[in-house]
């Protein structure tokens, strides 16, 4: 049987981006991956992340190194319903690899922030019960109701959506209201990648609605500080 290093039968349905570029080439990306390193390394800030936080996160990373040293090929984690039955890697796979440098580089910086905010509330043991099951939902969201051309072949984003849907954490330095967030995010990924990378994004905030409706969300998130009043 194949390995997921070797990358045999990558599938050739378009993936996230709809282009061939890879985590290695992506100039902007790496910078932009190289700030929120150094942000989240910063103080020792990455010491104090929850640690389911900073787990997932470390499983992130470990996958996008490998990608960016061609260590695992890409292709070979994304999902290809032709291959998944003799390659039930790509289950988990597409759960954490990212093809687009700058998309990750987002994605992680955010789940450490609503990570901060999430886990302490709710736990480590129902927070990563949410995140698991978040990734299984979206999963069955995508084979249940969606067809060929328009199945993502990537779902790294859903957790994320969904926790920032049901969660509603607050941000810091963002003044948008944390229900409209996601949905604002969505519209983002959409005007700067297209519809093939925002598709995950929304399954993501299909599978927040999911738990909105089976699940009791936590408590409201402390109000903003005002702005200090001009003198």
């Amino acid at each position: 049987s194949s390995s997921p290093t070797k990358g045999c039968h990558a599938p050739r349905a378009a993936t996230q981006g709809g282009t061939d570029s890879t985590m290695a080439t992506d100039t902007v990306g790496i910078i932009a991956l190289m700030n929120v390193l150094a942000t989240i390394y910063k103080g020792g800030r990455w010491r104090a992340l929850p640690p389911v936080t900073l787990a997932y996160c470390g499983i992130l990373l470990a996958v996008a190194a490998a990608v960016g040293a061609g260590v695992v090929n890409f292709r070979a984690l994304v999902l290809d319903d032709a291959l998944v039955a003799s390659e039930p890697w790509r289950l988990l796979g597409c759960i954490v690899a990212y093809e687009r440098t700058l998309g990750f580089a987002a994605h992680l910086y955010l789940m450490v922030l609503v990570g901060e905010q999430l886990e302490p509330r709710l736990g480590s043991p129902k927070y990563a019960g949410l995140v698991a099951g978040s990734a299984a939902i979206a999963l069955a969201l995508r084979f249940a109701l969606m067809q060929p051309p328009h199945q993502p072949t990537v779902l790294t984003p859903a957790p994320l959506f969904a926790l920032l849907l049901w969660g509603r954490p607050v941000l810091p330095g963002i003044t948008i209201a944390p229900r409209r967030l996601p949905w604002v995010l969505l519209a983002g990924v959409f005007l700067a990648a297209g519809v093939a990378s925002a598709l995950p994004c929304l399954i993501g905030i299909g599978v927040g609605a999911v738990f909105e409706a089976l699940v009791t969300p936590p408590p409201a998130p402390p109000p903003l500080p005002a702005p200090p009043a001009a003198d």
